[in-house]
């Protein structure tokens, strides 16, 4: 059960919040950086996980197998770019999980509206979008609907590689198990790193 939390908000996210079409991309907010690099642009739409790699599963949220990524292959989410620089990647799934409905995967501070996530951040000041960088975070409950709730914090690292193509440091918490929790009962943190492209 524990797993399928898991795994399932990771894996089977749709879309809540739309961005614009247009030309929207990450831009260079003039807080430095090498000034011959190129700055990749991030359109909104539907990206695809391409690689994973450097899975630390301390909640077990995937198979000790030798595919433990099998089940993040070829997903996919919807990425939204107002290009003012609020950002989110994936969205409440159909039953309306998370709660509040937040993007999944995360969204970018400070965020319009106000991102409440950014103030439970584990870097601070959460950083913006700037230089082929870039900071999603999310903080919500899970229910499976059987008795077991719990609390996930998520954060992504991005690093756009090329136009639309970035890599991701994924890490989430979970804690504040319900007593209904009976797989997990303890804190934990599970991590690893994502690849993604738009489709």
């Amino acid at each position: 059960m524990r797993r399928a939390l898991i795994v399932g908000a990771a894996l089977l996210s749709a879309l809540a919040i739309a961005g614009c079409g247009g030309d929207n991309s990450l831009f260079d907010l003039g807080t430095g950086g090498d000034a011959a690099a190129p700055l990749y642009k991030l359109h909104s739409g539907t990206y695809g996980v391409t690689a994973e790699s450097s899975l630390v599963d301390g909640c077990m949220a995937f198979d000790a197998t030798t595919a433990p990524f099998s089940s993040l292959t070829g997903i996919t989410k919807v990425l939204a770019n107002d290009g003012a620089g609020n950002i989110s990647l994936g969205g409440p799934d159909a039953n309306g999980t998370p709660t509040p409905a937040e993007p999944q995967e995360g969204a970018s501070c400070p965020g319009s509206p106000a991102n409440a996530a950014c103030a439970t951040a584990t870097i601070q000041p959460p950083p913006q979008f700037d230089n082929n960088m870039g900071f999603l975070v999310s903080d919500y409950s899970l229910d499976d609907g059987q008795g077991c709730t719990i609390h996930r914090h998520v954060e992504n690292v991005l690093t756009l590689t090329a136009d639309d193509t970035f890599t991701a440091a994924y890490s989430v918490k979970d804690d504040q198990m319900t007593s209904g929790c009976t797989v997990e009962t303890s804190a934990c943190t599970t991590s690893f790193t994502w690849n993604w492209k738009k489709q």
